[in-house]
């Protein structure tokens, strides 16, 4: 048994939720930064990306106030990624002073990639638990997600 497990029997349940969420957001990080490490992109970057992957475009107001940085912040993060040509600044036909971030076709490749290298991990993951486990632990991740988006 690993120290922090012994060390988590004495803890409260919300001290030991705690605990193991750090532990698989750990796990999950070192996994995912491989792709950021491959398309040298920090993660403040990637999670513009997948923004931009989700809505197809927005504003720079809109981005930054989202991403919870300054407008310089944001500039610098576009800047990036259309340097790396993952995104497109465009200024909007109805009002000049209004710019438009998209992303473009080899940002979506790398977003795709990403997201199918996290599920292929998980997948690889999942089937070392048996099928009674994988179906509580899912139920119990369900449960805990709905309570929490209660407070959203």
């Amino acid at each position: 048994m690993k120290r922090e497990e012994k060390g988590m029997k004495k803890q409260s349940s919300p001290e030991k939720l705690g605990f193991l969420l750090q532990r698989i957001m750990k796990i999950l990080r070192a996994q995912g930064r491989r792709v950021l490490a491959e398309e040298n992109l920090t993660f403040p970057q990637y999670y513009a990306l997948s923004l931009l992957n989700k809505k197809g475009f927005w504003e720079m107001s809109d981005l930054k106030k989202e991403l919870l940085i300054t407008g310089a912040g944001a500039t610098g993060i576009a800047n990036h990624l259309i340097k790396k040509r993952l995104a497109q600044r465009r200024r909007s036909t109805d009002d000049r002073r209004v710019v438009n971030i998209r992303i473009t076709d080899k940002g979506k490749k790398i977003i795709e990639r990403a997201f199918r290298q996290r599920r292929d991990y998980l997948a690889s993951n999942l089937k070392r638990i048996d099928a009674d486990k994988k179906k509580l632990l899912m139920k119990g991740l369900e449960i805990f997600a709905s309570v929490l988006e209660e407070d959203i």
